[in-house]
């Protein structure tokens, strides 16, 4: 067992990082959400040696700032829902 469960568990966690899951396949813009488009800023970031990422900037109600990241391969309309 003490040989078996760490095996397993690298297997596992191997296997994970190597096929990752797949995003939500269901497409919606900005424009399927009424009370965070007319807020929503297009913005950019400087990334060193890869260019720039694109994202949006929403301002809310409070002081508070909050950032949404999808996972790998996927992109930022998926956490519109989140948002």
């Amino acid at each position: 067992m003490s040989v078996l469960v760490p095996a397993g568990v690298g297997w596992i966690a191997s296997e994970r990082g190597i096929h990752p899951t797949l995003c939500d396949t269901g497409y919606k813009s900005l424009s399927h959400y009424s009370t965070l488009e007319p807020k929503a800023q297009l913005v950019t970031f400087p990334v060193p040696e890869t260019g720039q990422r694109t994202g949006w900037f929403i301002p809310g109600d409070s002081r508070a700032t909050v950032i949404l990241l999808h996972g790998f391969g996927c992109r930022r309309h998926e956490m519109l829902d989140h948002a």
